[in-house]
């Protein structure tokens, strides 16, 4: 038995991440698998991804081969929206067992990473998109987290689609040329525009193609870097419905944009802080300490009761500056 180690698991529409450290801070290991939003893929398909990410972290950790049975851990913690409990345990049965296990939506831990201590908003932007703020007086609002088909404003979705929308209108000449049309022909394996509706444009598919959006906005692309701008503007009146929600508009409170759409470039980030700025001038932005990953890291010594001191807390921060999943930018 070890009581004390903890794991966090991250997971949503695109992979899933599993964490094990010990109470000192020090991260063991980190495995990966696929996607585990019960809301997009079937069921046995987010238990196999929990269990990939597991089997990973395990062996990572050198806990693969366990001769007295499942390795026992103080507590999981498991950031992954539109999954049940129910899928977390049969990813984890035969692998691990626990003494805690809690199972929730990502806002808690893209919170928790953003700001491990204090309050502030963080906006999420990945295959999906929401908000969440806490004011100093603890009232906590959060905002978006529709899905693909009500909201994801912003999205690695809203990106991926609205490049793809770009491509078809440019096949028939209704609006200009771009560039996003031979990548798109690339990625789907297809030879003309039209060809796509019946290349399996599932939702991590079209979210995957924001890849290609942000590189043919590097590139100069007008059509991309319109729709970078557009994702970043509404990216911006999510996080600054949270400040006018809470009443914190002119204290200077921080606001953090985390996720993969994070990094999608220029374009997307400086119309995030032109669109803040013209809500709250006196904002400041800044980067999240933490991923959501390392939120739910957090979380899982919050749930095994383990406090983790100043020099624990700077173990911690210093595994993660090592491990991509935990760093802020990841």
């Amino acid at each position: 038995m070890r009581e004390d180690l903890v794991a966090a698991i991250d997971g949503g529409g695109t992979k899933t991440v599993f964490i094990i450290a010990d109470s000192s801070g020090r991260i063991l290991g980190m495995g990966k698998g696929g996607p585990v939003n019960a809301l997009f893929v079937p069921e046995d398909t987010a238990v196999e991804s929990v269990r990939s990410a597991a089997k990973g972290g395990l062996e990572q950790a050198g806990f693969e081969e366990m001769a007295d049975g499942p390795l026992h851990l103080g507590a999981v913690y498991a950031s992954v929206p539109g999954a049940s409990r129910g899928i977390i345990e049969a990813g984890l049965s035969g692998l691990v067992s626990y003494d805690a296990l809690k199972v929730e939506g990502d806002d808690h831990a893209t919170f928790r990473g953003a700001f491990p201590e204090g309050y502030g908003v963080s906006v999420l932007a990945g295959t999906g998109s929401f908000a969440i703020g806490r004011s100093p007086d603890g009232k906590t609002l959060t905002a978006g987290g529709w899905g693909p088909l009500l909201g994801d404003e912003g999205s690695g979705y809203a990106i991926g689609l609205a490049g793809l929308r770009a491509v078809a209108l440019a096949s028939e000449g209704r609006c200009e040329a771009t560039a996003l049309t031979g990548m798109a022909l690339e990625m789907f394996e297809v030879e003309r525009a039209r060809d796509i509706i019946r290349a399996g444009l599932v939702r991590e598919k079209i979210a995957g193609f924001a890849t290609s959006v942000s590189l043919a906005a590097s590139q100069g692309d007008n059509i991309a870097c319109r729709i970078l701008a557009d994702a970043g503007r509404d990216l911006g009146l999510l996080g600054g419905h949270i400040l006018k929600g809470l009443g914190m508009l002119g204290q200077g409170c921080t606001v953090v944009l985390s996720g993969g759409v994070s990094r999608a470039g220029g374009a997307l980030v400086n119309s995030f802080e032109s669109t803040l700025k013209a809500i709250d001038e006196s904002c400041v932005i800044a980067p999240p300490k933490l991923s959501p990953a390392g939120g739910a890291l957090l979380l899982a010594y919050d749930l095994a009761a383990m406090e983790l001191n100043a020099s624990k807390m700077r173990t911690l921060m210093d595994c993660a500056a090592q491990v991509g999943e935990l760093c802020s930018q990841a």
